[in-house]
């Protein structure tokens, strides 16, 4: 891992979240907001072609089910070619090893893919787990096929799941003919245990409550809400009082020579969401800091933050967005010492 951008509040980190966080000192940071891989992004691609240099592993289940995967993150789609328990043909395969019996049964191979993704989100929620201070809070987007396997990973880890927020939208499309038009994304709430009472952890270590009087919502200052919409969902709604924010524009997706995320969070979601979970002045950190959304976030809204990024192509984007904001946030010690962080 190597430090890519760092100044007196932000730190980006180029490197794989697991190893980094392993680097990083117990109870470090005071909140964690981020975006980190559904599961879903290569659906029906091939790995290889889509990691530069990336190894595909050939995992057999324990049912014998083979399947796909690239090293390091699961995918929900790489789905393999399944042998049939009765007549061990293929699903998949043309010709005489393809499966024709009368009654063919095969594994549920996406069953074992979740349980892989879930062993995998398991294990950076562990270190997302340690170095979180007690009674830090741990917000992460899922997918709605997926999201159920990421909040039983970020329980296990030793998290207490709080809520469970939704970001409505209306601009969705549906994949296929036969699917639902999407409409949502889930959203995992969690909190690190407090240690004592509430007031013991907030003295001794500034977290454990939402900063609710922030957050709130309309002119008439409302309670904020477990949902959010985008202005399409808002119109429909427009009764009830939710925080609303368009969905990321053309101008808040950057793009660098010819590359661009394709997940991009609105900039204001982002901010509303590090200002929920973060005590004034303190530190953010997004283990998948994709095109930089939440670090931008957290320049605006005065916090220290660090971006962990593993893919080398998105390093440009979030430098394009830290270059053109000139706010500075109260001055942070480095979390890592410029050797170790070289290594």
């Amino acid at each position: 891992m190597t430090i890519y951008y760092e100044d007196e509040a932000t730190q980006v980190i180029h490197g794989d979240c697991i190893e980094v966080m392993k680097a990083m000192p117990a109870n470090s940071t005071d909140s964690i907001v981020t975006d980190p891989p559904y599961g879903l992004e290569f659906m029906g691609k091939d790995w290889a072609n889509l990691k530069p240099g990336g190894k595909q592993q050939k995992m057999g289940a324990a049912d014998g089910t083979p399947f796909r995967r690239n090293t390091g993150t699961p995918s929900w789609g790489a789905s393999g070619n399944p042998t049939c328990i009765n007549c061990g043909g293929d699903k998949y395969r043309k010709g005489p090893r393809k499966c024709s019996c009368d009654n063919p049964q095969f594994p549920n191979h996406m069953a074992e893919q979740m349980r892989a993704f879930q062993s995998w989100s398991e294990e950076w929620a562990a270190e997302a787990y340690r170095v979180l201070k007690p009674g830090g809070y741990i917000i992460a987007f899922g997918g709605a096929r997926t999201w159920h396997r990421l909040a039983v990973a970020v329980e296990e880890s030793g998290f207490e799941i709080r809520d469970s927020l939704a970001w409505l939208y209306g601009s969705g499309f549906p994949k296929h003919k036969s699917s639902l038009k999407p409409a949502f994304e889930p959203v995992v709430m969690a909190r690190k245990p407090l240690a004592g009472t509430l007031d013991d952890n907030i003295g001794r270590h500034g977290t454990g409550a939402l900063n609710i009087e922030e957050c709130r919502t309309g002119d008439d200052m409302r309670w904020p809400a477990n949902v959010f919409l985008d202005e399409a969902a808002a119109g429909e709604l427009n009764e009830a009082r939710f925080f609303y924010t368009a969905k990321a524009s053309k101008k808040e997706r950057p793009t660098v020579d010819g590359v661009a995320h394709p997940t991009v969070k609105p900039l204001d979601l982002m901010r509303w969401l590090v200002k929920l979970a973060t005590p004034k002045g303190g530190t953010v950190l997004d283990p998948f800091a994709g095109s930089g959304t939440t670090i931008e976030a957290c320049i605006l809204e005065g916090f220290n933050v660090i971006g962990i990024e593993r893919e080398a192509e998105y390093l440009p984007l979030i430098s394009a967005r830290v270059d053109r904001r000139d706010i500075k946030s109260p001055e942070q010690p480095s979390l890592f010492d410029s050797t170790e962080a070289a290594a």
